[in-house]
């Protein structure tokens, strides 16, 4: 029995397509197939003639370019979505960290604000509630009963150190041993998404660096999201991640539960025989 998995987003589709398939048993049986745009290519998705793709014309020849199988989603055909990129991702929270303290934080000295750590997470809803995720999983939703899965875009390469003005904008954060604090205010939003009915899964902890980085063995080499396979990014791309880092990302959501859920237990090997 195969199912089928939709996974959809913008450039960091890329990763988990290279990553594909999981060294996992409970992943098998499942066939992935792969859509995406560059940029905000996603926020024009939509209904076209049944099936869903961007309604920009421009944005649609990349999907349909791009996609495994050529053409837009038919939404009925899937046993689970996954969404990934697509600006989802604690831009703001990091950015304007020096300058407000919570009760959770450790820059009291420092911030010239003290907010509470409910403040923070409002703040971020209110950053990405009407982005491109949300967006593509509210339509997915509005033509599908299957499981969505949001991800959480990846932590910026450690590698951002090597540049000046990122090093600054994070150097408050790494001084204060902070990371933990934007990864609970993400927390707060997770039981959010939860309770419109998505679920969130997130890049593994293994990857993460400081916790608010990800280690840069998992970007070296990333490749970027083109038809055919794209040439690698250059060296102090901070954003992408590689093929690595996709195939732990599958191996994790599937070996600890999040995905293997929502697809059908393989039959046992008893069972075959009797079936055959």
């Amino acid at each position: 029995m195969t199912s089928h998995l939709c996974v959809i987003g913008n450039s960091h589709v890329a990763a988990l397509k290279d990553g594909w398939p999981p060294v996992d048993e409970a992943a098998a049986h499942v066939r992935a197939e792969f859509f995406g745009c560059l940029k905000d290519g996603m926020k024009s998705f939509g209904e076209v003639e049944g099936k869903l793709g961007p309604r920009d014309a421009e944005a649609a020849e990349f999907f349909k370019g791009i996609a495994t199988t050529g053409d837009f989603v038919e939404p009925e055909k899937y046993d689970a979505f996954v969404l990934t990129g697509m600006k989802f991702f604690p831009n703001n929270l990091i950015r304007n960290y020096a300058n407000f303290a919570t009760p959770s934080t450790r820059n009291h000295q420092s911030a010239r604000n003290f907010v509470s750590d409910a403040t923070m997470v409002e703040a971020l809803w209110d950053e990405l509630k009407n982005g491109m995720m949300l967006h593509t999983a509210r339509t997915l939703r509005a033509h599908s009963d299957a499981p969505i899965f949001l991800v959480w875009q990846p932590f910026l390469s450690e590698v951002l150190t090597q540049i000046e003005w990122r090093e600054a904008l994070y150097r408050p954060i790494l001084e204060a041993g902070d990371g933990a604090f934007i990864q609970r205010i993400m927390a707060g939003l997770d039981r959010r998404l939860e309770d419109e009915g998505f679920q969130v899964l997130r890049q593994p902890q293994e990857t993460i660096c400081e916790g608010v980085m990800t280690e840069k063995r998992f970007s070296e080499g990333s490749k970027q999201f083109r038809k055919g396979g794209g040439s690698e990014h250059r060296a102090l791309d901070v954003f992408h991640m590689n093929a690595d880092f996709g195939r732990l990302c599958w191996k994790t959501w599937f070996s600890k539960g999040a995905l293997r859920a929502a697809f059908p237990a393989l039959p046992s090997e008893g069972a075959r025989q009797v079936a055959a």
